[in-house]
C-alpha cells in the first residue's frame, strides 16, 4: 500500500477515485502516449473487475466478510499491476505533458543522476515478428552483441515510429519506402513514441496495419536531461505480414 508521499492513495476511497481518473486518461490518450491497444484493454478489464469488488465491499447491503476479503485481495494485485504499468508506460513517457501528469497525480519519486555524461552512441536494434502485428524489439549497446542490454547512462530506450502503406514503384515492383524518402517523417515528426526501461520489449502494432510498413527510430534516453540522450538509430524497414 501507499506510504508517505507515494503517488498511489493509501485509503480505499481515494484509490478508487484515483485509479478511475488514471484509467480514463490512459484510454483517452492511448494513441498520443504510444500505449499498445492490448495493454489499454488489459488495464480496462482489471479496472472493471476491481471497481465491481469495491462497490460490493462498500455497499452496506452487500458488505460481508467475503466481499471485503475479495476487495482487499483484488486491491493488492491491482495496485501492483498499476505500479508496473506506470513504470513501463507512463513514468518516462515524454509524450505526457506536465499538466497531464498533474491531472493523473503521478509522482513516481524517481531520481536520475544529473552528473551522467552525454550518450554518444545509438542502440543496435533488431526486430523480430512474433506473428501478425506483434513485434519484439531487442536493443544492445555497442560492446554487447550477444544479449539485450541497456546503456548504463540511460534511463531506457525510446522508440519513435509511424506506419505507412506499402506502395509499388512506378514500374509496378513493390519497393518499401525508406527513411529519407520524400514524405517519410524524421524521428521528431513521427506521431508515435514508446519508452521502455527494458532493452527487450514487445509491441502490438494493430491488426489493421497488416501489410503496411513500419518506419522507426530508437535512441538511448536520458529522462532528466533529454539533451544528453543518444543519437537516433534508424530501424530496418519492416512490412507487417500475418
Amino acid at each position: 500500500m501507499a506510504k508517505g508521499d507515494d503517488y498511489v492513495p493509501s485509503d480505499d476511497a481515494g484509490f478508487y477515485k484515483w485509479e478511475g481518473i488514471l484509467v480514463d486518461a490512459i484510454v483517452l490518450n492511448a494513441v498520443a502516449w504510444g500505449i499498445p491497444p492490448a495493454k489499454v484493454l488489459e488495464i480496462q478489464a482489471k479496472r472493471t473487475d476491481y471497481d465491481a469488488k469495491y462497490v460490493l465491499a462498500e455497499t452496506p447491503a452487500t458488505r460481508t466478510t467475503g466481499t471485503t476479503t475479495a476487495h482487499r485481495s483484488t486491491r493488492i494485485t491491482y495496485e501492483k499491476y498499476i505500479r508496473g504499468f506506470v513504470k513501463s508506460f507512463l513514468a518516462g513517457n515524454t509524450a505526457i505533458t506536465v499538466q497531464q501528469r498533474k491531472d493523473i497525480k503521478i509522482n513516481t519519486g524517481e531520481k536520475t543522476g544529473g552528473s551522467r555524461p552525454a550518450i554518444d552512441t545509438a542502440p543496435h536494434t533488431s526486430i523480430k515478428s512474433l506473428g501478425g502485428s506483434l513485434m519484439e524489439f531487442e536493443n544492445r549497446v555497442e560492446h554487447d552483441s550477444s544479449r539485450a542490454s541497456r546503456h548504463k547512462f540511460s534511463d531506457g530506450v525510446e522508440m519513435r515510429w509511424t506506419i505507412i502503406p506499402y506502395k509499388a514503384s512506378g514500374g509496378g515492383v513493390p519497393v518499401p519506402p525508406q527513411p529519407g524518402d520524400d514524405g517519410i517523417p524524421t524521428p521528431e515528426q513521427c506521431p508515435n513514441q514508446h519508452f521502455s526501461t527494458k532493452a527487450r520489449f514487445k509491441m502490438e502494432l494493430g491488426s489493421s496495419n497488416i501489410g503496411k510498413v513500419l518506419i522507426g527510430y530508437t535512441r538511448w534516453k536520458n529522462n532528466s536531461n533529454p539533451a544528453k540522450s543518444g543519437q537516433y538509430q534508424t530501424l530496418p524497414v519492416i512490412q507487417l505480414i500475418s
